[in-house]
């Protein structure tokens, strides 16, 4: 059977725009694996197009710099394991016997190399409107878990009644996130059992 002209023309654009997202997609995946194994300053452009298997020139067809593409490749790593976080959290939490203690042992779990991939995702963050607000599902994911856990601990008598459950939340979240910082500059992290202890008498006193 012919196929028409029509038809051929309404189909190239179609091809076409599979082959970019498909051309962007391996880019941006070089792109993470080339930082998880020589940091932001290591990552030049001609490793990344080698490791996706494209010529330099090919990648600032869909990217405009070396930065972009990193951004763009960090931005999306860091929502992965924010929702990762989160489910990690959940999973925690069932085999814990307080909320406290699975933050604990969130919170000094071994360093990955992900640790400093997602202390740069919330840099550029902090930094950029746009990717905040790429971000800003992730984040509010997280958080948001966390925020259910003290509802919950406050509605089970866990918590003084008195206690602003937002106050306490955003004291949790401070101290994830510190630890995500601790991490991914390599400093040393108390045991989990340790900071739960911490946790627990701070959280009796309020």
């Amino acid at each position: 059977m012919e196929v028409s002209m029509i038809e051929q023309q309404e189909t190239e654009p179609a091809s076409q725009e599979v082959v970019e997202t498909n051309t962007r997609e391996r880019l941006v995946n070089a792109a993470v694996e080339v930082f998880l194994e020589r940091g932001y300053g290591g990552t030049r452009v001609q490793d990344i197009a080698r490791k996706a298997g494209f010529t330099s020139g090919a990648l600032y067809v869909h990217f405009p710099s070396r930065s972009a593409l990193l951004s763009e490749a960090i931005i999306r790593e860091g929502k992965i394991i924010l929702d990762s976080m989160t489910e990690s959290l959940d999973s925690l939490e069932t085999q814990a016997s307080t909320p406290i203690q699975a933050m604990a042992a969130f919170a000094t779990a071994p360093t990955t190399k992900f640790d400093r991939l997602l202390l740069d995702a919330l840099a550029l963050a902090a930094g950029s409107e746009e990717f905040r607000t790429e971000l800003d599902g992730a984040l509010h994911g997280f958080v948001d878990s966390i925020r259910s856990r003290v509802t919950a601990s406050k509605a089970r008598g866990s918590i003084d009644q008195s206690v602003d459950v937002e106050a306490l939340c955003n004291l949790y979240v401070s101290w994830v996130f510190g630890s995500v910082v601790s991490k991914a500059l390599g400093l040393s992290m108390s045991d989990p059992d340790g900071l739960a202890d911490i946790g627990a008498k701070f959280r009796s006193s309020i």
